[in-house]
């Protein structure tokens, strides 16, 4: 192979319905990688975080992040793949601008005036799964709607 990526591979052999199996492959497992993250987080999240400091208050303020946090953690995949995969077709902006636009912009956005209105570090924390769902949804449709495989054609 060269070197060479498996979807450049399969895209300049022009094996388009492999690469889409590829990224449905990659999300699948990447999916049930995340879900057993998370099972473990949110069953083991007080162990885990303990062996990294003693203070009870510490403890509890990560575990109470991580249970935050964690049911978001199923759209990291779908972002991360999507976003690999129009790289791989030669759209980088896109990706770009969406996941900076979501995790940057809307997130300063969501945390200035949700913050302004309860004061609560879970309003922090949900800053994160919510533009992670963002990003993911707004990928998916445009992963659906646009002809990115024709930009590599």
């Amino acid at each position: 192979m060269s070197g060479q990526h498996p979807i450049s591979t399969a895209l300049g052999a022009k094996k388009y319905e492999r690469v889409k199996k590829g990224i449905r492959q990659t999300l699948i497992m990447n999916e049930i990688i995340a879900f057993l993250f998370m099972v473990v987080l949110f069953f083991f999240g007080h162990r885990i975080i303990g062996l990294f400091t003693k203070q009870p208050e510490v403890i509890e303020s990560g575990f109470l992040m991580a249970k935050v946090m964690c049911a978001g953690y199923i759209v990291i995949p779908i972002t991360n793949i999507l976003a690999g995969a129009l790289r791989g077709v030669g759209i980088s902006k896109i990706p770009m601008y969406t996941m900076v636009g979501c995790y940057v912009v809307i997130r300063q956005i969501y945390l200035a005036i949700a913050y302004h209105f309860v004061h609560s570090i879970v309003v922090v924390y949900l800053g994160w799964p919510l533009t992670w769902v963002i990003c993911a949804i707004l990928l998916v449709v445009y992963f659906k709607k646009a002809n990115w495989l024709a930009h590599h054609q």
